[in-house]
């Protein structure tokens, strides 16, 4: 299956505000990507970055050290029989503002697929996130110690193979960006006759939950989120777009059996669990033994009672900022 994650690292989670700094919002949300790619790619499936073009600007300028030169991208060719990295020549999607000198994104149409070392830019290394874990646990006492972390992402970092990995540069927004993608079923020339779309904050995949989705019989399937959302879903049909606005699982429902298309739903916690609020990071801390459990330990990060609710929750000990 070929999967498009839909990612940005530009102002990012900013409902964990209460908690996290943002810089530390960023850092959790690439280690929640890490966990979604590497159970992604550990079941073989390809995958395909969907980002802001700022966000693919920004690793090329940590990469190189210099992003003035956008006139070359790097092109991650992949089919059956190797992989092949070629240089070619695309139109300039972003220029300097004369006034403020900042770099202005523009929405580009065109796909970007860039080479192993933009694509682990974007992703972080796994001993760039090591030592992340291992300076924030310096300033706290935590019970786990640097050993288990460092073991964790070695694991996740074991499945992720970055030349698979392909990044497309799309400014608009998620919907008419995803509806571009889709696009690709109604050419009869595409290669693939289903694609998926799986969010990157579903920090309690795993690759049974996955399988179970991309077996799922339909046009569509759907994997509903709390709250009314669409968390992945798999579109088999060219007919079918997408609308992330408001209540978009029943929206998309909707729109499937109004054009007489099939529709699967796949009711998992694993995939209807979204992390956007603090109250959200319980479930991570129990259910995910991979990075993003690791990262939120690394800050601090721990399960609380609230003996007035009997509920739990997360408080953070110790007081400590991730770079901020």
């Amino acid at each position: 299956m070929h999967v498009i994650v839909p990612y940005t690292d530009i102002s990012p989670k900013t409902r964990l505000d209460p908690i996290l700094t943002a810089s530390e919002r960023t850092a959790f949300a690439q280690a929640m990507l890490h966990d979604v790619i590497s159970t992604l790619q550990s079941n073989g499936h390809t995958i395909e970055l969907l980002v802001p073009t700022e966000t693919l600007v920004q690793a090329r300028e940590q990469r190189d050290g210099d992003g003035d030169d956008l006139t070359q991208t790097e092109t991650t060719a992949v089919n059956t029989e190797a992989v092949s990295t070629s240089t070619s020549t695309h139109k300039d999607t972003t220029e300097r503002d004369t006034a403020s000198g900042r770099r202005v994104s523009h929405p580009s149409a065109d796909a970007a697929s860039v080479a192993r070392e933009t694509v682990m830019t974007i992703l972080g290394d796994s001993n760039d996130l090591k030592q992340k874990v291992i300076t924030q646990s310096e300033h706290i006492d935590t019970t786990n110690n640097d050993h288990n972390h460092n073991q964790q992402i070695d694991t996740v970092q074991s499945h992720i193979q970055p030349s698979q990995i392909t990044v497309t540069a799309d400014d608009r927004a998620l919907t008419p960006a995803i509806n571009r993608c889709l696009d690709r079923l109604s050419n009869t020339e595409a290669p693939f006759s289903e694609l998926a779309v799986v969010m990157a904050d579903l920090a309690l995949i795993t690759p049974a939950a996955i399988e179970r989705l991309f077996a799922r019989e339909g046009d569509i399937v759907l994997a509903p989120g709390r709250g009314g959302g669409t968390n992945a879903i798999v579109v088999r049909h060219p007919a079918f777009t997408v609308d992330y606005h408001g209540t978009s699982y029943r929206d998309h429902y909707q729109t499937a059996t109004d054009a007489s298309l099939s529709v699967g739903v796949v009711d998992s916690m694993r995939l209807g669990t979204d992390i956007d609020e603090p109250a959200d990071l319980p479930e991570v801390l129990f259910h995910n033994n991979r990075i993003s459990s690791a990262w939120l330990q690394s800050v601090g990060i721990e399960l609380s009672l609230n003996n007035d609710t009997g509920r739990v929750g997360v408080t953070r000990k110790g007081s400590c900022a991730y770079d901020d």
